[in-house]
């Protein structure tokens, strides 16, 4: 084994358990643990046996099985960008949304300033 894999594969452990952790502590769904847990193995799979991934570049015509794993990282990424800020996008709405609710669950209707329109109370 060599360093990076003595650096590598623990630090893959530890984030692989925050993962589980999350699971349990309801924090992540069970969908969203299994697919960062197939993540995970893979990730320890390249890194313990990189020939693997060399391999696997080879049959597809890349050459190193550092590229392929880049290259997939490349594809991969924009994918998780755009659904991460699209789920940013829904959250900011429903924050907008429950704002405005709360917003007329606490107005005073029927006021004096609300009849002439001031804001300030001044008549």
């Amino acid at each position: 084994m060599n360093l990076f894999q003595l650096v590598v594969l623990p630090t893959i452990l530890v984030i692989a358990s925050l993962d589980l952790r999350s699971l349990i502590l309801g924090r992540i769904s069970q969908a969203t643990w299994l697919a960062r847990l197939i993540c995970w193995v893979v990730a320890t799979v390249l890194v313990f046996n990189p020939a693997i991934a060399t391999r696997i570049s080879s049959s597809l015509g890349i050459g190193r099985g550092a590229d392929f794993v880049i290259y997939v990282f490349m594809l991969v990424s924009p994918i998780v960008w755009f659904r991460t800020q699209t789920q940013l996008h829904s959250i900011r709405s429903q924050v907008v949304d429950l704002a405005r609710v709360e917003a007329i669950r606490g107005a005073k209707f029927g006021t004096e300033a609300s009849v002439h329109g001031d804001r300030n109370g001044d008549t």
